[in-house]
């Protein structure tokens, strides 16, 4: 073997309703996101625990959905949330 690669991705059900709205894998889903476009205090070059922080309290006020700023967010943070699930 030369190479060798392992991605982690779900596939999930999406659809809209006239009547009921927005459903996610057979469930009613409400969009509940924020916007991270800045860590005071730690610049931009932010180590993966303070993204984990963050994203860990997101999750236990009820956020499922992150806006990460005007640019391409870093691809370690993308597999961090990957990995917490729920964005």
């Amino acid at each position: 073997m030369l190479d060798d690669e392992t991605v982690s991705f779900g596939i999930r059900e999406a659809r809209f309703d006239a009547d009921t709205g927005f459903w996610l894998n057979g469930r009613i889903s409400r969009s509940k996101a924020s916007a991270c476009t800045a860590m005071v205090g730690v610049g931009t070059a932010v180590p993966l625990r303070v993204w984990e922080r963050r994203l860990e309290t997101l999750k236990r006020v009820g956020v499922n959905g992150i806006r990460a700023a005007h640019n391409p967010p870093d691809p370690a943070f993308l597999d961090l949330c990957d990995r917490m699930g729920s964005w």
